[in-house]
């Protein structure tokens, strides 16, 4: 008695002919983050200004790294979304993106957690509150998503 196994390659041809071609034409990355310019309602300041103000300090203004410490977060996530794009069979470009949306999210759940040092007694009353980084939200709704391709940024909605 004759047994053989045959293996057709035909499939897995096909799948690294796309994948080649998602890596030339696909986004070479993602970004979150402010746009450069983008005033903040009400300040002489614009919302990347106020976030780096916030991020390193100032004179005045303590150092808050919300945007470090969202930065450590997403590096432990992104291999976990990558594997699971793969594994759910989705494209690079999709999983670029479901990276980008989870870094806006991580950027948001970073300014909300309260980052210390509290603020100063003079700053709670003139804000009527303790929470730091949000005084009006602009910070927190200012953040914006994009794929990036040859150095171009495409916004992504929120």
């Amino acid at each position: 008695m004759k047994f053989s196994v045959k293996f057709k390659a035909d499939g897995v041809r096909k799948m690294f002919k796309d994948l080649e071609k998602e890596f030339k034409e696909g986004a070479d990355g993602a970004k979150a983050g402010y746009y450069e310019g983008e005033q903040h309602k009400g300040e002489n300041a614009t919302l990347s200004e106020i976030a780096l103000f916030n991020e390193f300090g100032t004179k005045d203004i303590p150092a808050r790294p919300f945007l470090r410490n969202a930065e450590a977060k997403i590096q432990q996530r992104a291999p976990e979304i990558v594997q699971k794009g793969l594994d759910d069979g989705k494209t690079l470009n999709k999983i670029m993106a479901e990276i980008a949306q989870d870094m806006r999210n991580q950027i948001i759940e970073s300014i909300t957690s309260n980052t210390p040092p509290p603020n100063k007694p003079s700053t709670i009353r003139q804000k009527g509150s303790t929470h730091t980084l949000i005084d009006t939200g602009g910070l927190r709704d200012g953040v914006h998503v994009a794929m990036v391709k040859d150095g171009r940024e495409k916004p992504l909605g929120k």
